[in-house]
């Protein structure tokens, strides 16, 4: 039995819920924007024009192969978990995302085989390209 002085708390509204969850996102992703602006001039300083610019012609290169690995996958998982249909579909999630993996890095090295840049930065592009399989 509940002692009468303890009060339950009231409900939360859905709105208010949506306004919190909303302004929450809003703030992370804000901060995350803010962040990594502050990163890239705290890299550009460090590295000088011509290191940061390689870096960043390995990251907008290897970028162009990232839609590859997803490849709506995520919705089908959703999709399949709220109709009850998941007992297969975390695994075949797995499987799917390194088949598309593997056919990422496989893109991206017969583009780069036909590209020229110089040694180094193909090496490094290779390296970040490996990146898709732990996004898998």
């Amino acid at each position: 039995m509940i002692p009468a002085s303890v009060e339950k708390p009231a409900p939360v509204s859905l709105t208010r819920k949506i306004l919190e969850n909303s302004v929450a996102l809003f703030t992370s992703q804000l901060l995350a924007k803010v962040f990594r602006v502050l990163a890239n001039f705290i890299l550009a300083r460090f590295l000088g024009p011509e290191n940061f610019g390689s870096l960043a012609l390995v990251l907008s290169f290897a970028e162009l192969f990232r839609f590859l690995p997803d490849f709506g996958l995520d919705r089908t998982l959703v999709r399949r978990m709220a109709r009850g249909q998941a007992t297969h579909g975390i695994s075949a999630n797995l499987s799917l995302r390194a088949a598309f993996s593997s056919l990422a890095v496989l893109v991206m090295g017969i583009t780069l085989f036909f590209a020229d840049y110089p040694r180094p930065v193909e090496l490094l592009i290779y390296f970040y390209g490996l990146s898709f399989f732990l996004q898998a």
